[in-house]
Formats: structure tokens, sequence, C-alpha cells
């Protein structure tokens, strides 16, 4: 049996060809919005973006690789929790990013190469900027 295209397409009165797949695809988990939790700071007056600290859960699927490697966890029972820094959007509070203190301190590390990056980058847009205009 063959499905037509209109079909397969339709998303109308759930109608569904994708494999249900749980919505939550990311290792750490937290409560969003958190009962407990650091003061919030914007990462600038103008953004809208805020950042927090709070207890996060790691998944069960990761439990076993992130153990190996992370210092910062507890383990109570059958979880593992770690403290995350969590960014979200001020407005409505969707939940952009979360990163582990692990994840935070692999990151410190890579700032001189994320900054050189920039600065290569800068060179390159301000001459761009300057040899667009001459192009045909």
């Amino acid at each position: 049996m063959q499905i037509t295209s209109v079909l397969m397409s339709s998303k109308q009165h759930g109608w569904r060809f994708e494999k249900l797949r749980p919505t939550f695809k990311k290792w750490v988990r937290i409560n969003h919005p958190p009962q407990v939790r650091s003061p919030l700071v914007k990462l600038h007056q103008d953004s809208n973006k805020i950042m927090y600290v709070c207890n996060g859960k790691i998944s069960p699927r990761r439990k076993e690789i992130f153990e190996k490697s992370a210092k910062h966890f507890i383990k109570k029972g059958e979880n593992v929790e770690t403290p995350v820094l969590a960014f979200c959007k001020g407005g409505s509070s969707v939940l952009l990013e979360t990163l582990s203190m692990d994840d935070l301190e692999q990151f410190e590390k890579l700032v001189p190469e994320i900054r050189e990056a920039f600065k290569g980058m800068a060179i390159t847009c301000v001459f761009l900027c300057f040899l667009l205009p001459i192009l045909p």
C-alpha cells in the first residue's frame, strides 16, 4: 500500500507518519522554572536573556558516560545530580540551553581559541566590507 504525498504531508486530525519520540533530547535535565535557584543574572542590560544556576539530573542513558568523566556530581540512589547553568529568555521563560559545571570548565579552557576566531573573522569582515563596493 502506497501513501500519496498529500497524505504524507498532512498534519490534520492527528495524522503522524514520523516516529513518536520524546521532545526532550538534552542529557542534562532541570525542572523549569525551578523552585530552588540562584538569583537571576542578565547577560546584558539591553538583552532579554537571563541565566541562573540550579540543580539538574543526568539522563539515565548518559549516566555512566557522565560519571566516568565528570568531577562535580552527587549520586542519590539511581539519580545523578549536578550543578547546572541554565540560559533562558526573560519575557517568555523559554529554556535555551543548560550546561553542567564540567561543561562550563571545558568551555572556559576554550575561551582564548574562541577569541582568536572572533579576531580572525573581524579582520575578514573588515576586508570584505572594503572589497564589496569595488566589485561590480
